[in-house]
């Protein structure tokens, strides 16, 4: 697990991590809120996973089973971790970094979509 994940997955334990990390990062709503979330689908997914790649990066033919790693988006460890947060914030959940980064979890846009929709049921 790179530095950011790190910092990331520390920040949500440990207050004082949180304000040092990623630039003050606030990775949950404050208390008494909530979350503004979009509709959780495929191609909001997708889309987001395009920008965490940028410009030039995302497959023309893109789709639901394209990779998001060799042979698809290219995402490197970083861009990986921007798909995931850009994920939390949009859909209003929390992914555990001990059994929600696995191989089988961020393999594809479904993939990924289909782990959103299991931790928005829970």
């Amino acid at each position: 697990m790179g530095y950011n994940a790190v910092c990331v997955a520390r920040a949500r334990s440990d207050p004082v991590a949180r304000r040092r990390c990623s630039g003050g990062l606030r990775l949950r709503a404050p208390c008494g809120t909530r979350r503004v979330t979009s509709p959780l689908t495929v191609e909001r997914v997708q889309a987001i996973v395009a920008r965490a790649a940028g410009h030039g990066r995302a497959p023309m033919d893109a789709g639901p089973e394209t990779p998001l790693v060799d042979g698809g988006f290219w995402l490197d460890s970083v861009h990986l971790l921007e798909a995931i947060i850009a994920c939390e914030a949009a859909f209003g959940i929390i992914f555990d970094p001990d059994t929600d980064f696995t191989g089988a979890h961020l393999s594809t846009v479904r993939t990924l979509h289909d782990l959103i929709r299991v931790k928005q049921s829970t």
